[in-house]
């Protein structure tokens, strides 16, 4: 299945842990993710923050891959109401900004720091129902289709 998931100091040069996630050729996707309940947080008040480095290379015309780091907003029940994308992708991967689904690309390969407020971030996604958002499912997802 050719996937990788590791923790290390030297991903990133401060002196903290890092975690990389990398799914390689064939098709399939890996994800490392945490649930975080948010039942009496006021969307308003919650801040969102990390350092990525997001890297993504398709070798095929047919193909496309994608590498993310990603906010799933679920309700009670642990449905998905949508997600924002901060990611790398091929040309012809099909993440795409819809309603629910908001996509940030990556300005480059290199470290960069994403922060920005949830309430905030959900102009973006008008398809969402704030009020129903109970728990943010945050992922690192790397995702390949015939590499």
């Amino acid at each position: 299945m050719n996937v990788t998931i590791d923790r290390a100091t030297d991903y990133d040069p401060d002196p903290d842990y890092e975690v990389y996630v990398y799914k390689g050729t064939d098709g399939g996707y890996c994800r490392l993710y945490q649930v975080a309940n948010i039942f009496n947080i006021p969307l308003n008040e919650l801040n969102f923050s990390v350092n990525a480095k997001l890297y993504a290379y398709d070798n095929d015309p047919e193909a496309y891959c994608g590498a993310a780091v990603e906010l799933i907003y679920l309700d009670e029940n642990d449905s998905c109401l949508g997600a924002t994308k901060i990611c790398a992708r091929s040309s012809q991967c099909p993440w795409s900004n819809t309603p629910t689904d908001h996509i940030i690309d990556a300005p480059n390969t290199q470290w960069n720091n994403y922060t920005f407020n949830i309430s905030d971030e959900l102009t973006n996604l008008p398809g969402i129902v704030p009020g129903d958002i109970k728990k943010i499912q945050i992922s690192f997802l790397d995702s390949t289709y015939h590499c």
